[in-house]
């Protein structure tokens, strides 16, 4: 028989007509008094009050709210206080539909419940409620101290009834001070919420109403609960601030919804939350920045996307947004995309994963990480995911990374994506002190559609060693600026993992000293360029071109440095084309050299099976390699498994002739500019040397590479072409060399007119400028003693003929 009247409910819950959501009962406090509520605090001590101290909700505009305090007219944490109070008030419920929910904003650090009792039940301070006879809704909510709303749904048997909805707050003595509850927007609907479709507003300037909302969560609650029916629009309005913890977005909607920046001024900003999205579908955020609240704890990410567990999260993009954590609190990330399913997708776009996820035009700062992106185990990557016109760090060393011992530091971070597009972004100033410090890191990049890195600028990335020494890490100390590994076969969906990188510029890659730390001298220290392992397919490729890649590792014993390193770890290696690129490796003489301390331009590593020369599957031509020289520096090597032995060559000359490789490479200065794009080589005989290649038809900055294109990550411009080829230079007169304090300088008579020296260091950044007022004139620059020693470029620039630059030793 239950089941009959079970069967029986269910399909006349069918046929019932949809009903609009109303509704039934609303408070926000505003008059300053508590309003449809009624208190129940007796003697207690600290009382129910309502007025503006606490501050108003976030889910509508105010300025007043309900509240516990010991005053009436002061909020604040209670020490040595207990209370037990109420508050209460009576709602009627319509027959005729099943679906009540009760919403609210609230503040609690004490226990705050919420019951449903008859209107004959009356609540006694300092006793919780008789579970006979009031029903939980809720019996223990708490939001760390800062605002935040909810919603509950309510029991469908209250339909037909009145009854009496019951706050009780309650705290002990006997524990920390704490701050009591704040409760402000109080709503009681009846009905499902329509589903949205067309444009909105989010202006908490205007009245709130059909078409304008006050808060982040309720656009959230409606499209959570009712979904869309068509495409919608949610302008929020500039230069406004919210103030809110929102709930979880699944947005299973069909149709897209766009979050938009309203109106001119500073982006709309969501203060002390996140955006959250699980399994969520067609959503696009743009111009809606994140900041963190005043609390010490807050959310792990700015922008939080993952899977749900029977679907991804697909067509999302966010966009032209500031994203600042708070970078003092562990394991943040401007940008977090996780997916924890377990199941085998297959190589296509399936429903299980997240797919089609685009950033665009963000600037992450004040971060352990900048964006970390992590499918989940095994085999099953995110598909298509794009990070295009990201800047991650502000520019000063340290904003990214963990301030304190214990984390490793990623601008960027990806484990399994099938179809990464990486283009055009800046990653700057990240600092680790007790593991890696990365700038890009691909793990695990899994095809079969192509891995694409080009265009990144990566700079500034430091591993700081600690004072303490027990601080170290196990592993090597590793400062790196592009670390790329493509998935073993074991985790493969398809065969073939193109990996394509392009058009990228490293430079300034550092080992610091924290204060009071000194030198090490018993540990392992790396300083690589750029790391590519390929994976476990004979058709997985690597094309590593134009890029301009600058290391100087710090001149210390039992510390090495390569500009590249490519290898593979199994026997089935991909091929390999290292072609146009400009490869710097300028580190310092180092004082006590050990065995295993190297320094190198280009590491190949290889199977056992390729121990010899010709190196079939890997093709490197085409260079620029610049190596400083000093003991144990090869500008060429290449390991050959265990079997193979390892091979190291000092010269150019001895590399082509042994290896096979570079045949048509050179290993010039580059007389980097001082400009705007630092690393823009202005030495004329390097001017169209590369090879044409089809995949690489701009440089870093968009400008079309000619026929021959330039080497590096960079076209020359118009001053610098291939008539200045073979061009004869008179060197400058420069003495002492190697230089201490002074630099004594004499300008060849062929220069004519107003002239500027610039010095810049290994990397090409200007240390000393200094203006020339006519030809033949001695010069002297002094002051010049605390620079660090090591080589340093001299160059001259004249409007009469293009720049002289030569190299110096401090």
């Amino acid at each position: 028989m239950k089941q009959l009247y079970l069967f029986a409910a269910l399909w006349l819950a069918v046929l019932a007509p949809a009903r609009a959501q109303t509704t039934l009962f609303a408070e926000d406090f505003e008059s300053g008094t508590l309003g449809r509520f009624t208190a129940v605090n007796a003697q207690q001590v600290p009382a129910w009050y309502a007025g503006a101290a606490p501050g108003n909700g976030p889910r509508w505009a105010g300025a007043a709210a309900a509240f516990v305090s010991a005053t009436g007219t002061t909020y604040g944490p209670l020490a040595g206080q207990s209370g037990l109070v109420h508050l209460y008030s009576d709602i009627t419920f319509p027959a005729g539909t099943t679906k009540f929910t009760l919403r609210f904003d609230f503040r609690s650090q004490g226990l705050l419940a919420v019951h449903l009792a008859p209107t004959s039940y009356l609540p006694t301070a300092g006793v919780m409620p008789d579970y006979l006879a009031a029903t939980p809704v809720t019996v223990n909510l708490q939001s760390g101290g800062a605002y935040t709303s909810t919603y509950l749904p309510l029991p469908a048997a209250v339909a037909g009834t009145t009854q009496r909805l019951i706050f009780t707050w309650a705290s002990s003595p006997a524990g920390p001070a704490v701050l009591p509850a704040v409760l402000d927007n109080v709503e009681v609907t009846a009905g499902a919420p329509a589903p949205l479709a067309g444009t909105y507003t989010l202006n908490r300037q205007l009245a709130r109403g059909a078409r304008n909302f006050h808060s982040l969560t309720d656009v959230f609650y409606q499209l959570n609960n009712g979904g869309t029916s068509a495409p919608v629009s949610v302008g929020i309005a500039a230069g406004q601030r919210f103030d809110e913890l929102l709930p979880q977005l699944w947005g299973e909607n069909a149709h897209p919804v766009v979050f938009q920046k309203q109106g001119t001024g500073p982006n709309p900003q969501l203060q002390g939350g996140n955006i959250d999205l699980v399994g969520a579908h067609h959503l696009t955020f743009d111009g809606l920045d994140v900041v963190p609240g005043p609390g010490a704890v807050g959310p792990e990410a700015g922008y939080a996307i993952s899977g749900a567990f029977d679907q991804g999260s697909h067509d999302i993009r966010i966009r032209n947004a500031t994203i600042i954590m708070r970078q003092t609190q562990p394991h943040t990330k401007g940008i977090y995309q996780r997916n924890l399913l377990l199941a085998r997708s297959g190589p296509g776009d399936t429903a299980l994963v997240n797919r089609r996820i685009h950033y665009e035009n963000l600037q992450i700062q004040q971060s352990c990480h900048g964006i970390w992106i992590a499918a989940g185990v095994g085999d099953v990557p995110d598909f298509d995911v794009e990070v295009a016109h990201v800047t991650i760090g502000d520019g000063t060393p340290g904003n990214i990374g963990y301030p304190t011992n214990g984390y490793e530091a990623y601008g960027m971070y990806f484990l399994r994506v099938n179809g990464l597009n990486v283009h055009d972004n800046l990653v700057q100033g990240v600092v680790s002190r007790t593991n890696y410090a990365v700038g890009i890191y691909v793990y695990e990049s899994m095809g079969p559609l192509p891995a694409v890195l080009a265009n990144n600028r990566i700079r500034n990335i430091e591993f700081r060693h600690p004072a303490n020494p027990a601080m170290f890490p196990a592993m090597p100390a590793l400062a790196v600026g592009l670390w790329l590994l493509q998935a073993p076969s074991a985790r493969a969906l398809a065969a073939g993992h193109p990996l394509r990188v392009y058009n990228n510029e490293v430079s300034d890659l550092r080992h610091g000293l924290a204060v009071g730390a000194a030198i090490p001298t018993d540990r392992n220290g790396q300083t690589q360029g750029v790391i590519a392992t390929l994976g476990g397919f004979a058709s997985s490729s690597l094309l590593f071109a134009h890029n301009t890649v600058a290391v100087a590792a710090p001149g210390w014993s039992n510390f090495s440095s390569s500009a590249v390193i490519t290898s593979s770890p199994v026997l089935t290696l991909g091929t390999a084309e290292i072609l146009n690129n400009i490869l710097l490796n300028t580190t310092p003489p180092i004082g006590v050299l050990t065995a295993s301390t190297y320094q190198s331009v280009l590491n190949v590593g290889i199977p056992a099976t390729q121990a010899a020369p010709p190196l079939t599957r890997v093709r490197s031509d085409y260079n620029n390699l610049v190596l400083a020289p000093g003991g144990q520096r090869f500008l060429g090597a290449y390991g050959a498994g265990t079997t193979g032995g390892s091979q190291q060559y000092a010269s150019l000359a001895a590399w082509q002739a042994a290896a096979g490789f570079d045949a048509h490479s050179l290993a010039l200065d580059p007389q980097f500019s001082s400009g705007s794009a630092p690393l823009r080589p202005t030495n004329g005989a390097l001017d169209n040397r590369g090879t044409p290649l089809a995949a690489v038809s701009t440089d870093l900055t968009g400008t079309l590479r000619g026929s021959p294109p330039d080497v590096g990550a960079y076209e020359f411009s118009g001053t610098a072409t291939s008539a200045a080829v073979g061009q004869p230079r008179q060197p400058v007169q420069a003495w002492p060399i190697p230089f201490a304090d002074q630099l004594h300088l004499a300008i060849p008579p062929t220069f004519s007119g107003p002239l500027q020296l610039v010095l810049l260091d290994g990397l090409g950044r200007v240390v000393r400028q200094q203006a020339v007022a006519a030809p033949n004139e001695s010069v002297t620059l002094s002051g010049l003693q605390a620079l660090p020693p090591g080589p340093y470029w001299l160059r001259l620039n004249s409007v009469s003929r293009p720049p002289l630059v030569q190299r110096l030793m401090h």
